[in-house]
């Protein structure tokens, strides 16, 4: 009953509940997955199939309890081609037992997709609603779309090969057999053997080592499928805050821990304030290797980043203010299903820029909270006073005649990073420049022709590319030497192929000598660009 009296009503069963995922093959709603667990060894071999090649290898125990009223005698699990599942046991609780034994259960395969296919495990007797029991695969996955494996040369130190997953959306399948959708949360743990010289880290939040080998991870909060994430290589960390630490290759760790020492902890504490607690104990960052082909993935207590944010001046720290929003948004609250994805970054692109109204002003207040319509223009003048004189800058670099006096009377020095970024964007607009001017334009900027940040180098090789200014060509080869991410090696591979044909070679030239540290997937957007089909 309700406080006044009358009838309350039932409580609305969650969308998730009764969404469809048609990009799952398993019959996630005839179980409830309770706990997994993974139990695996890594070795660091040739790439290919074949004794001593690179793969994982294990077992995957799955704890299900049944959901069907009249009973099932059938698990279907989302599974992929390249894990080769070897056996399948069935432990199944009995009366006076404490560890039951486990039975050979028969199981095949079934094709799905071009992205996994279905494991179908038959259960010898119909599991009757209620009943607990528990799955274990013996399987090895070695090459495929959820284990990334990289050579030394791919990263960042160049002595030690390095593997990471990536299970968003839908490639986790290909890491272990799971019901692989948004819809479905379990807790995990998992024992993660590793080679000499070598460290384990998950999106867990604890771990601790056991023995010189063996790492130990636990993530006590119920998260999907793709948010579990495992990186092995040559790592080391550091504290940055009283829960945070950055993970690196040694090469990096100083650099890590230098941009992001007492960052992270102000973008904790803010969000906290604005969404309520932040549940997973530890944010971590783990800085990937070079070749890493994405900003970021938001895996609990341990999100993955691209190196390129290692700017030296923490011009580039905030980013993470938006992985950090996943941990609200995604993780804690999520998406039922792939077609409803834009629901998880919708809300984190909402979070992030309430963090950031707190953390450095624009006003967001003022239009999401105050009454009546909108103005149908909106009052621009705070940015345009931060704007305009970059527009009016780069209007002044077009000219044949440069007025010098002018352009030095422009202080830049206490520029910050996105009026540079906007002062280049317009001189890449106006582009290509009258001749001479790009050299005056490197040679009065050194902060910008110079510059170690991403977002500045990416614009200068595009300008330097779309003026045919060969002198800096180098520079534009270099950027795409020290690292692989696709939002910064995409474009100025386009602006090669778009310029000159000193510049087509360049292309062509320096994607041959940097395809063996790039992304399988980036090499495969590069080669369309540089070799199209049919060319």
């Amino acid at each position: 009953m309700a406080s006044d009296g009358c009838p309350s009503a039932p409580p609305r069963p969650l969308h998730s509940a009764q969404a469809v995922d048609v990009a799952s093959a398993s019959n996630f709603r005839a179980f409830q997955m309770l706990h997994l667990h993974l139990d695996l060894r890594v070795e660091f071999g040739p790439p290919g199939p074949g004794p001593g090649s690179r793969g994982l290898s294990g077992t995957a125990v799955l704890e299900l309890r049944c959901l069907v009223p009249e009973g099932t005698t059938e698990l279907r699990l989302d599974s992929h081609p390249c894990l080769e599942v070897t056996a399948a046991a069935l432990r199944r609780q009995r009366p006076g037992l404490e560890e039951p034994p486990s039975e050979p259960v028969p199981f095949h395969t079934q094709p799905f997709s071009h992205y996994g296919q279905a494991l179908c495990v038959a259960l010898p007797q119909p599991c009757p609603a209620g009943e607990r029991f528990q799955l274990l695969l013996t399987y090895r996955v070695g090459e495929g779309p959820g284990v990334c494996w990289l050579a030394p040369e791919q990263t960042a130190g160049k002595k030690k090969p390095f593997v990471y997953t990536q299970g968003q959306a839908v490639l986790n399948r290909a890491f272990f057999p799971c019901f692989d959708t948004p819809a479905v949360k379990c807790r995990y743990s998992a024992l993660i053997e590793v080679p000499d010289g070598f460290t384990a880290v998950m999106s867990a939040n604890t771990w601790e080592k056991r023995g010189p080998n063996k790492f130990f991870f636990q993530m006590c909060h119920p998260i999907p499928s793709y948010l579990i994430a495992l990186a092995i290589g040559d790592l080391v960390s550091a504290e940055v805050g009283p829960r945070s630490r950055v993970w690196a290759e040694p090469c990096l760790i100083e650099a890590a821990k230098e941009e992001y020492n007492g960052v992270i902890e102000e973008f904790l504490a803010t969000g906290e304030k604005l969404f309520g607690p932040y549940v997973w104990g530890r944010y971590d960052l783990l800085f990937m290797p070079p070749s890493f082909p994405f900003g970021g993935m938001e895996n609990p207590c341990l999100t993955f980043v691209t190196p390129c944010l290692l700017a030296g001046d923490r011009s580039l720290a905030d980013v993470i203010i938006h992985e950090i929003s996943h941990s609200w948004f995604g993780n804690l609250v999520t998406n039922a299903n792939w077609g409803e994805f834009w629901l998880n970054e919708g809300f984190t692109m909402y979070a992030q820029r309430r963090i950031s109204t707190v953390l450095f002003g624009f006003e967001f207040d003022r239009w999401l909270n105050t009454p009546g319509w909108p103005p149908y223009l909106p009052d621009l003048s705070p940015g345009d006073s931060l704007m305009k004189p970059a527009e009016e800058l780069a209007q002044l670099w077009v000219a044949k005649e440069l007025d010098m006096k002018a352009i030095e009377a422009v202080a830049i020095s206490a520029w910050k990073t996105y009026q540079l970024v906007y002062f280049l964007d317009k001189i890449l607009q106006k582009s290509p420049l009258p001749p001479g001017n790009v050299e005056t334009l490197r040679e009065t900027y050194p902060k910008i022709s110079d510059s170690q940040n991403a977002e500045l180098r990416l614009r200068w090789g595009q300008i330097v590319l779309k003026n045919d200014h060969q002198e800096d060509f180098w520079k534009v080869k270099a950027f795409l030497q020290s690292q692989g991410k696709q939002k910064y090696t995409l474009p100025l591979y386009h602006a090669m192929m778009a310029g000159s044909k000193v510049a087509q070679t360049l292309a062509k030239e320096t994607f041959e000598a940097t395809a063996p540290q790039l992304h399988s997937n980036v090499v495969n957007y590069v080669q369309q660009i540089v070799a199209p089909k049919g060319s």
